[in-house]
């Protein structure tokens, strides 16, 4: 059986690396990089946690493996070192946490059913999400007040947001 790994390549495709193997039970789902601290977080949904990778040392720890249920989409925020993540469960939630997961907390927990993709505008210090099963996007600010409905567009899927500038990008598998 095949084992989930993170590799790197140059933007031409040559030297690939794998820069960690995770155990059979991993599925990964998402990743998100701090350039700056080089450090790579992802989401494991098959062992039920969030995970760092030292991108100098190679070396993975876990962060967060508690009170996990489907740990789906990560962002993070340089400029306050924290993780954010959507989880799927008993109780759909958006969570924060700084990277070493302390003082973990939910920010959003209702109003949700698929919450799929996260961005996070840094400078604007608020961040946008993409509520699969309600075919809306939606933001507040990064500790989950002023929320507010962004874009809606029924028979939609989003799953994907990115920022840049003054634009959001997603995806919408259903249209």
């Amino acid at each position: 059986m095949d084992t989930d790994v993170i590799k790197s390549v140059g933007l031409d495709g040559s030297a690939e690396e794998t820069l960690y193997e995770f155990p059979q039970a991993a599925i990964l789902q998402r990743m998100a990089l701090d350039v700056s601290n080089r450090l790579l977080f992802v989401t494991d949904d098959g062992r039920t946690l969030i995970g760092v990778l030292d991108l100098v040392g190679k070396n993975f720890k876990t962060v967060i493996d508690s009170r996990l249920y489907r740990p789906r989409d990560i962002e993070i925020d340089p400029w306050e070192n924290r993780i954010y993540w959507a989880d799927w469960g008993a109780t759909e939630s958006i969570n924060r946490a700084y990277y070493d997961g302390s003082e973990r907390e939910e920010i959003v927990t209702s109003y949700l059913y698929f919450p799929f993709g996260l961005a996070i505008d840094v400078p604007g210090r608020k961040i946008m999400w993409a509520e699969g099963w309600y075919e809306e996007i939606e933001a507040s600010n990064l500790d989950g007040s002023n929320r507010d409905t962004i874009y809606i567009k029924r028979s939609s899927f989003f799953h994907g947001l990115a920022i840049s500038d003054s634009n959001l990008y997603f995806t919408d598998t259903w249209t």
